[in-house]
């Protein structure tokens, strides 16, 4: 039995036929159908053909897509690294000169700036010899201008970096940009990098601009830093001048009643030295210990400090000085526990100056009492002494009895004057003792 072939197997063995090379022709088994259907395969092909191509153009643009992207990415985590690299370069500078010159370093090396420029005002941040070698002087008139038209003060007042074409090189045809990064933070504006590019102003992308932002960002914060350092310094330095320079003496203690610190003053009073005070308990120099220390202390957790509270303090020998404490609470440098502050005034020599001006006080009224007593007693003593006498001319002279009371009247008010004259020239006061419970005024000086 003859089995004939099918349509499909026909148009199959045709194209096997085709591919072969052999004619046409030699087909003569191809029917109309067959040839009407070989036809249509023929345009299905075609179109099959085509569809893969067009998946085979969209593949190779997804591939050249992903390539690129994988470069992005890569030229990205190159970046960020970089980028950690000179932050973390910015962070451990120790002078405001070396993060500018970090700044620039890497700049260099990421844009290739044609020149560069740094522009500041705070000559108190930087030191003029050292910000001389960030500038070339070449861009000294480009940011006379830019400062003029506003732009660097826009720059400074937006706190990001912004690229702006270089019109100067506009006017000559050549396409150039100024690339402008402002160093600011919240409390200092350290300056301006101004970089010149031989480029367009759209050449920099998004992402240019926000690492040098950041990188911006962190150089100012590290200024910043960098000043409030040195400025906390120089107050330190300061009040620690003025505590070791100070007449009075102050002492710093410990939550715990610790000596920490102690200024010449505090030692000369006490007569100790620096290894015999520190670490000393503030109880056991104090008259009072303990109960005196917590009560002064209670007191200033009510009231804040202490002012002229009267103590007094005992120095290596057991002596008491007499002193007038200025006392106040302050946190220590955890910023958790507190320290105390004790300020002495002296008041030895105080005293001695106040009994001195009261034995003043006393003479002075001595002595105006003195001189009334000198008026008031010796006028009618000068009477009485003068009668006395014209009385004895006049009496008999040969009553013995008389004369001897008169003489003896006479040696009374001589006395008397001895006695006022020796209370005008007293220039102290000093007693002897008249009794066991009396004292009496020392005339014999």
């Amino acid at each position: 039995m003859i089995k004939h072939k099918t349509q499909k197997e026909r148009i199959e063995s045709l194209l096997s036929r085709i591919s072969k090379g052999e004619s046409f022709e030699s087909a003569s088994d191809l029917t109309t159908a067959d040839f009407l259907s070989f036809v249509q395969e023929l345009v299905s092909k075609n179109i099959q053909i085509e569809q893969l191509e067009k998946e085979l153009v969209l593949s190779q643009e997804e591939v050249i897509k992903l390539q690129s992207d994988r470069t992005d990415y890569q030229d990205s985590i190159s970046t960020l690294f970089e980028t950690q690299r000179v932050s973390e370069a910015i962070q451990s500078s120790r002078e405001p000169e070396a993060v500018i010159s970090v700044m620039i370093t890497f700049l260099e090396d990421m844009i290739e700036p044609e020149v560069y420029d740094f522009y500041t005002n705070e000559n108190d941040l930087f030191n003029p010899e050292m910000t001389e070698r960030f500038s070339s002087g070449s861009l000294a008139t480009t940011i006379s201008n830019l400062k003029e038209e506003g732009i660097l003060d826009w720059a400074v007042s937006e706190a990001n970096p912004i690229v702006v074409p270089d019109i100067d090189n506009l006017k000559k045809d050549e396409e150039s940009s100024l690339v402008i990064i402002p160093l600011s933070s919240n409390q200092i504006s350290a300056g301006v990098l101004v970089l010149k590019m031989n480029k367009p102003a759209d050449y920099f992308s998004g992402n240019d601009i926000r690492v040098l932002s950041v990188l911006a960002n962190h150089a100012a914060i590290a200024i910043e830093n960098i000043w409030l350092y040195k400025k906390t310094e120089r107050t330190k330095n300061f009040l620690e001048n003025l505590i070791e320079s100070s007449p009075l003496p102050i002492i710093v203690t410990t939550s715990k009643d610790k000596i920490k610190f102690f200024n010449p003053s505090a030692r000369e009073l006490l007569g100790l030295s620096s290894e015999d005070l520190k670490g000393r308990r503030l109880a056991n120099i104090i008259e009072g210990g303990r109960s005196a220390v917590k009560e002064f202390r209670e007191k200033i957790s009510v009231e804040g400090r202490v002012v002229g509270a009267r103590v007094n303090l005992k120095d290596m020998n057991g002596t008491l000085h007499p002193v007038s404490l200025t006392i106040s609470g302050f946190f220590a440098e955890d910023n958790t526990t507190r320290d105390y502050l004790w300020m002495c005034e002296n008041l030895r020599e105080k005293i001695a100056l106040e009994e001195e001006r009261m034995k003043s006080e006393k003479l002075k009224v001595l002595y105006n009492t003195f001189i009334s007593l000198n008026h008031e007693i010796n006028n009618p003593l000068t009477i009485m002494n003068g009668n006395l006498k014209l009385l004895g001319t006049l009496l008999s002279s040969d009553d013995d009895k008389i004369q001897e009371l008169l003489e003896a009247a006479l040696r009374a008010g001589k006395r008397i004057e001895e006695v006022t004259a020796k209370l005008s020239r007293v220039n102290k006061v000093e007693y002897s003792q008249y009794d066991e419970s009396t004292k009496m005024l020392n005339l014999d000086q």
